[in-house]
């Protein structure tokens, strides 16, 4: 099963906080990036999983995730716990 939330978007990019769950004792936890028709799935360390985006978009999904690193581990907690959406904001 995976559940995904929207936590910001900009530049015509939509990421997502994805949860993965396979078992009780493993869930993963992912960023999805959104653009036009393509779509690419990032760690939180920004490497990528799955998929693929054109590579200016790629660039700067993988930007924000480093400079948004502590923001989405936040909005990850709040969402297990709580199940409230974080908005984080995009790259200015």
């Amino acid at each position: 099963m995976v559940e995904k939330i929207l936590i910001s978007h900009f530049n015509g990019i939509w990421l997502y906080l994805e949860k993965e769950i396979l078992s009780e004792d493993r869930i993963y936890y992912n960023i999805l990036a959104k653009y036009n028709y393509s779509e690419a799935v990032y760690s939180f360390d920004s490497e990528l999983v799955s998929g693929k985006l054109p590579k200016k978009q790629e660039m700067m999904v993988k930007a924000w995730i480093y400079m948004r690193e502590e923001e989405i581990r936040a909005a990850l907690h709040v969402w297990n716990e709580d199940g409230d959406i974080l908005k984080i904001n995009g790259l200015r």
